[in-house]
């Protein structure tokens, strides 16, 4: 009996994850090592929040309200037995909303403009998983450079050039995501996650006659929360 014991010891002890065998109903023991080595990730989300708003005047300038966006994005697996991983991501973010201009105000200031912003970030995500890695929930924290492009031309007169993303912040992202396997195997995996996007203000305004972060409402930052919809392709699974 004792010998019997300590096998059973030694097999715990060796295994990682245990999962559900779909086939037979018994349980069999896999590593979390074998889910994958590294991904390419695609997402559309959709978003609601605001970034900016100007302090001058009476009336506030922001941008973003409901907006739209993609991403995509590298993983890599960095500690598999843990299911730990880092993300390499680009995001760019659209609001087109129609421009307003409060008149209550000396000098007017923009309302509602239109922005675009684009996010260069990194990030680290733990993975759980079941069945195999067909099933995973995984939080991810990032942070990003954030390049900002409002539509500047609006009440401000033609001579206005600011290099295209000319406004840059910085940005960070938290997010929790469901993903799962479709087809055999898990190489190709659907996710729906939420999350959330914050800002800080501008502190790089670039471009010939470029008006300052302040003056076009950039000067402090804001949030976009957001729920997206997104497919994975996993390599060395």
């Amino acid at each position: 009996m004792r010998k019997v014991l300590s096998g059973w010891v030694v097999m715990l002890a060796m295994t990682s994850v245990a999962v559900a065998d779909e086939s037979s109903g018994s349980l069999v023991a896999r590593a979390p090592a074998a889910l994958y080595t590294w991904s390419l990730d695609a997402d559309m989300f959709t978003a609601y929040g605001s970034i900016g708003g100007s302090r001058i005047g009476p009336s506030k300038a922001s941008y973003a309200n409901v907006a739209a966006g993609v991403r995509v994005a590298a993983s890599y697996l960095i500690a598999p037995a843990q299911g730990i991983g880092g993300q390499l991501y680009v995001q760019l973010t659209h609001d087109g909303l129609e421009p307003q201009m409060s008149l209550d105000s000396a000098p007017p200031i923009l309302l509602n403009v239109p922005i675009d912003v684009l996010d260069v970030g990194v990030a680290a995500f733990k993975h759980w998983c079941w069945q195999d890695g067909r099933t995973c929930i995984t939080p991810l924290v990032g942070a990003s450079l954030a390049m900002m492009n409002p539509e500047l031309g609006f009440g401000f007169g033609s001579t206005l050039r600011p290099t295209p993303f000319g406004y840059v912040g910085l940005g960070g992202r938290a997010e929790a995501r469901a993903s799962w396997a479709v087809g055999a195997g898990t190489s190709n995996q659907l996710s729906v996650g939420i999350g959330a996007d914050i800002y800080s203000g501008a502190f790089i305004a670039s471009g010939s006659g470029a008006t300052s972060a302040q003056m076009v409402g950039l000067d402090h930052g804001g949030a976009l929360f957001y729920g997206t919809f997104g497919y994975v392709h996993r390599f060395g699974t």
